[in-house]
């Protein structure tokens, strides 16, 4: 009895865990889009070139990769920035002191949260990393705190 109670716990939690982080099917495939795609769901894509001074393709696909996995807090960070920037039809660095820092801070603890949805290579060995950050409230936290 006790065994079927934790299996019945366990696959309740699993099933709310996939349901909290749906998108809707246009969504779930978008690459593109950096900035809200749902009220809970902040994407950010990063793209970093390879370094051209090595000369074979996984060598510079694996340090594009590395650079680019490094660079998520400050490519948050600039993200944020550039979505409420864009929303409020201000330019970035109209937007006032207090503002910037409390969204640089809340964007600091967004990319401790992101995780790689997908990962790709352009045709110049570039490496693309899209993050999502699944957040309830995250287009809200941002645009109106």
């Amino acid at each position: 009895m006790k065994t079927s109670t934790i299996f019945l716990f366990i696959f309740a939690l699993l099933f709310c865990s996939c349901m909290s982080n749906e998108l809707k099917e246009s969504q779930k495939y978008d690459y593109t889009t950096s900035g809200a795609l749902t009220d809970d769901c902040f994407q950010v894509i990063v793209t970093i070139p390879p370094d051209k001074a090595l000369k074979t393709m996984a060598d510079q696909r694996e340090t594009a990769f590395i650079k680019a996995k490094g660079s998520i807090a400050e490519e948050t960070e600039k993200q944020v920035l550039s979505y409420y920037s864009a929303d409020k039809s201000i330019s970035i660095d109209k937007i006032p002191l207090e503002k910037t820092n409390f969204l640089k801070e809340k964007s600091n603890e967004y990319a401790k949260q992101a995780i790689v949805e997908q990962e790709f290579y352009l045709i110049d060995n570039s490496a693309v990393l899209v993050y999502r950050i699944f957040k309830k409230g995250i287009k809200s936290d941002i645009l109106n705190n």
